[in-house]
């Protein structure tokens, strides 16, 4: 019995020094201090957050770590507060709300602050051909597939469906993952759903291909239109940082008018006006290196004005990069 009391001993032990080791590591390695950045753990954005880690190593005095492990934004924006990561791929919706202190989502304002955009966030609306659904109309008394309770993306879609009059009451609406809402239309049990989908982060037939061993193909499904009709642009006078623009051709559908945002790498307000400048400028002056990892969503950034669309302020020391580099307009 002592024996094994000592045995127990030291195996807590051991575990306590590898749990400080490695709450060590995550903060440096020798004189080198991490760099976490957090992104998707799949598509162009986990490619662009792993091309910009690796320019960070070869070229700082730190040890870029693009960190892919899956959370909601709201959760990397928390990490970015509390000084977790250093940087955080988020889309416009959560960013917004966070930085000004939405009281549903948060307790205060958060210091979110932008440091370069990247590309459009398209979200897709697909129906299957099947359902008879061909306008956001059409949906009510149907079935629908939104994100999960609670999260900033599904409030704001089932938000929009009430302008059309479309609630729970008449409508099955099911507050689930992306990937769940997915296998729900695959498996045909609704009747469509309403996903950020678009330009590489997964499209409807990969992840079919993932997914399941059944061969369903675009033909099976349609992108059914968002409007500028009355509904839209009541909804733009909440969340203006939306607008339409036309996607399909890449996923294989017929092109229609889609509900999009877009996307950008932020940091905290604390981030140092040295670091957001340098590390700013070592993405925009590599991207014949970037474009190796992200080649068709690359020409998708706006090289002209990359502050349009971004609702959060530009970190000091972005903005003045941006500035003298000619990314935004004088």
């Amino acid at each position: 019995m002592r024996k094994i009391r000592i045995f127990t001993l030291l195996v807590l032990t051991t575990l306590m020094l590898i749990s400080c080791n490695a709450k060590k590591s995550q903060v440096s390695l020798g004189n080198r201090e991490f760099f976490f950045i957090k992104s998707h753990n799949i598509g162009p954005y986990y490619s662009a957050a792993s091309a910009w880690a690796r320019l960070i190593t070869s070229n700082t005095e730190y040890i870029g770590v693009n960190s892919t492990t899956p959370v909601a934004d709201n959760e990397k924006i928390k990490l970015l507060v509390q000084k977790k990561v250093k940087a955080a791929i988020l889309k416009c919706p959560e960013a917004n709300l966070a930085y000004h202190g939405d009281p549903f989502y948060w307790k205060e304002q958060q210091p979110v602050r932008a440091m370069f955009a990247l590309w459009p966030s398209v979200y897709n609306l697909i129906a299957r051909k099947d359902s008879g659904i061909r306008t956001i109309d059409d949906i009510k008394g149907k079935s629908i597939a939104i994100y999960s309770e609670k999260t900033v993306n599904g409030d704001i879609l089932e938000y929009f469906l009430r302008l059309y009059g479309i609630t729970s009451e008449n409508t099955n609406i099911y507050r689930v993952r992306d990937d769940i809402g997915i296998n729900l239309i695959i498996r045909k049990e609704t009747d469509c759903i309403w996903y950020s989908m678009g330009y590489g982060e997964f499209s409807l037939i990969s992840t079919t291909e993932k997914k399941s061993r059944d061969s369903i193909g675009n033909e099976d499904f349609v992108l059914v239109p968002v409007e500028q009709d009355s509904c839209f642009r009541e909804f733009i006078k909440n969340h203006p940082y939306f607008y339409l623009g036309e996607f399909g051709a890449e996923a294989g559908f017929k092109p229609e008018m889609q509900l999009m945002t877009s996307s950008f790498v932020a940091c905290s307000a604390d981030l140092s006006e040295n670091d957001a400048y340098r590390l700013t400028r070592l993405w925009w002056e590599n991207m014949d290196f970037i474009r190796q990892y992200i080649p068709d969503t690359i020409e998708l950034i706006n090289m002209i004005d990359n502050r349009k669309n971004i609702p959060v302020p530009f970190h000091k020391g972005s903005l003045k990069y941006l500035s003298e580099s000619g990314h935004i307009p004088m």
